[in-house]
């Protein structure tokens, strides 16, 4: 018996115990120093007594302890082939506009064409190259982002696609769910009662903080703030969609947050109305497309090694304070761009692995006229980043994977390159899982 390689061991929770956490199960153990030293005995193959035996055969059930026969190697490849090549869902980014009604004061637009608007007959060509899919792949779910620019400009685009795809998902057995990504300025009624009809399971808008802080960044192009309209259209849609919240923050604007939840608190809503909060500081974006809509999830460029951890638990902190929840902040990957199933397509019908590269011609690899893809995307699916010297030995490999393609374009204009998290998860995702251990109980507890 051994223990993981995956295992990382926090600061003590107190004087006599300590956390560890596997990034590969995901469990989260306390041990008290005894326990410890007994699994480092066994890391050295120093023998151990029947107690400390007993104690660590329960660590193995839960992957910290590993028999000396497993190969974690071969483990984490065959999970990270897995993952790569499942067939479970279909997961495809729909952009029907690079335009935006916005003028963000951190939105770069790095050569990005903005005034493309989805047509007709490409939005036909796009649902026949999505058809096509569903029948080779057959999922199980089809995930159907709909994203910009801000995709409400063309609302006939976005209807028109989730509609047919709907239908197409329902003779052949499968479910559709729906995502817009959306500044929220364009939200009504009847649209969100139409895309509800055809599977719309997340709206997500941005607010960066009250009202001043907030329209200070994300302004129509003629000044004007686009706070008020935003929270009015959120109540209207209270209680009838399920609603995400995300922000960007900056040394100006961070302090304005625990306001904006006061604010949301006061005006009725709760965790029943928003599925999520979170926050995030303002980065060197990708490309102005990601930015514009707080979309991590969607592709935005996800660096935060360079951030102060002190905020990023400070701002999950007071989201959770309120009752809502927010999301764990610990995995960053794999990154979706690695996945076979998964694609981005712009309004022209050219087709991507994710939003973060949209307009940039040299990573396109494919287009919805035309069958098959290009020999990038077969460069993308082999690049295997996990196996990379450079992260060789990592612990954090399971819940990294190499990092960000978007990052790895960002950083070298290369998807090949490493984009390396580790300070990140040393700093951030360490504590909020010793923070998690301190709040409530552990997956296991060993006896002590």
């Amino acid at each position: 018996m051994k223990p993981s390689i995956f295992n990382v061991v926090t600061s003590a929770l107190s004087h006599d115990e300590l956390l560890i956490f596997n990034t590969f199960t995901d469990a989260r153990v306390v041990v008290n120093l005894a326990l410890k030293a007994a699994i480092d005995k066994a890391g050295k193959g120093e023998p151990l007594t029947d107690e400390e035996s007993a104690y660590l055969d329960q660590l193995k059930e839960v992957g910290i302890m590993v028999d000396d026969a497993v190969d974690e190697e071969r483990e984490l490849e065959y999970w990270f082939q897995r993952l790569k090549y499942d067939t479970t869902s279909l997961d495809v980014t729909v952009l029907t506009t690079s335009a935006c009604n916005l003028g963000c004061t951190y939105c770069f637009e790095d050569g990005i064409n903005l005034k493309g608007f989805m047509t007709e007959p490409v939005c036909r060509q796009v649902g026949d190259w999505i058809t096509a899919r569903l029948d080779e792949v057959r999922p199980r779910i089809l995930h159907l982002t709909l994203f910009g620019g801000e995709p409400l400009l063309n609302p006939k685009a976005a209807l028109e696609l989730s509609r047919r795809l709907y239908h197409e998902t329902a003779r052949r057995g499968m479910t559709q769910q729906i995502s817009v990504i959306t500044n929220g300025v364009l939200l009504t009624e009847q649209l969100i009662d139409d895309l509800l009809a055809v599977g719309l399971s997340r709206v997500k808008v941005t607010l960066d903080g009250d009202e001043q802080a907030h329209d200070s960044k994300r302004r129509y192009k003629n000044g004007k703030g686009s706070f008020r309209v935003i929270i009015d259209n959120l109540l209207r849609l209270k209680g009838k969609a399920p609603i995400s919240i995300g922000g960007n923050f900056d040394a100006a604007t961070k302090d304005s947050i625990p306001r904006l939840l006061d604010q949301l608190v006061a005006l009725g809503f709760t965790s029943d109305d928003i599925m999520d909060i979170s926050f995030k500081p303002i980065l060197n974006p990708t490309n102005k497309i990601a930015v514009l809509n707080n979309s991590m999830d969607s592709g935005h460029s996800c660096t935060f090694s360079d951030t102060k951890a002190e905020d990023m638990l400070w701002l999950r902190d007071e989201v959770e304070q309120r009752g809502f929840a927010t999301k764990d902040g610990i995995a960053i990957g794999p990154c979706c761009a690695t996945k076979e199933q998964t694609f981005t397509i712009d309004p022209w019908g050219k087709i991507y692995k994710c939003p973060a590269l949209v307009g940039r011609e040299s990573f396109i690899i494919g287009d919805v006229a035309e069958t098959g893809l290009n020999g990038l995307n077969t460069k993308f699916m082999t690049v295997d980043l996990w196996r990379d010297p450079f992260c060789s030995g990592c612990s954090y490999r399971p819940i990294c994977g190499g990092g960000c393609r978007g990052s790895s374009v960002t950083q070298s204009n290369d998807f090949h390159a490493v984009a390396c998290e580790k300070p990140y998860f040393e700093n951030v995702a360490i504590e909020l899982v010793r923070r998690d251990a301190l709040k409530t109980q552990p997956t296991e507890v060993v006896p002590v």
